[in-house]
């Protein structure tokens, strides 16, 4: 029988991650692997953390990676828009993983330091993931609405 896991918000945080990975026994074949989002921003190792996730996606053949609302300010950034709501949430920490400890954020594009591997990560996460009769999502859905009609802003921030 198989078994599904919903994993979220890692923020950042690798060793954790690894203790909970060590900690599941999952079926690599089998079982079901879903990622809630939030796997950047505010712990000291974002970039182990997508490293891991990209490499856990190759290994596993049932794993789901949905966006999360760091994410997607990490993407508004990459794609053109302002650093400001990406670092004020926890970002500065992201780009200090990416640079390394020894380097500060400098004036030179941040964007820059950003594998094109994990670019492209980021770019391939869901908003959503129906399963049976589940529906994971980062954040919430408003009552009511169907699915194909729930504002995007909402997948990734609702808290009520």
């Amino acid at each position: 029988m198989e078994k599904v896991f919903a994993i979220g918000d890692i923020h950042g945080c690798y060793p954790k991650l690894l203790k909970l990975m060590d900690r599941l026994i999952v079926d690599h074949e089998k079982d079901l692997l879903i990622f809630m989002g939030d796997y950047i921003d505010r712990g000291d190792h974002s970039r182990e953390v997508v490293d891991y996730l990209i490499d856990l996606g190759k290994e596993m053949k049932r794993v789901v990676f949905l966006l999360g609302n760091h994410e997607r300010m990490l993407l508004d950034y990459l794609e053109g828009g302002n650093i400001q709501p990406f670092l004020v949430n926890g970002g500065k920490k992201t780009l200090d993983s990416y640079y390394g400890h020894s380097r500060q954020v400098s004036e030179e594009d941040p964007r820059l330091v950003f594998p094109q591997a994990h670019v492209d990560f980021f770019k391939s996460l869901i908003p959503y993931y129906p399963y049976g009769e589940y529906l994971f999502v980062h954040a919430g859905l408003r009552e009511g609405i169907p699915l194909e009609e729930q504002n995007p802003f909402d997948l990734l921030w609702i808290r009520e």
